[in-house]
């Protein structure tokens, strides 16, 4: 049904900004090094393990709360650069 076909393309759309989320921050983090303060360097890796992990399954209410989570850590620490 179209109703499913809606549920799949929001669940990989919402799938591949996560991914995409991850991927930034991981560059980011790579490329600012002993810029960012050790707790908030701590905060984001802590939220970006998360998400990963959650990318690992199929849970996509989880995977948005993850991606969540990380994007106010993440812009917390850019607030600050």
């Amino acid at each position: 049904t179209s109703r499913d076909w809606s549920s799949d393309v929001c669940s990989s759309d919402l799938r591949n900004n996560a991914d995409q989320m991850v991927f930034q921050t991981e560059k980011t983090l790579e490329e600012m090094g002993g810029k960012i303060d050790a707790a908030d360097r701590s905060n984001v890796e802590s939220a970006l393990g998360k998400l990963k992990e959650t990318l690992k399954g199929n849970d996509t209410q989880a995977i948005k709360n993850a991606t969540e989570e990380l994007t106010k850590a993440f812009y917390a620490v850019s607030e600050k650069l």
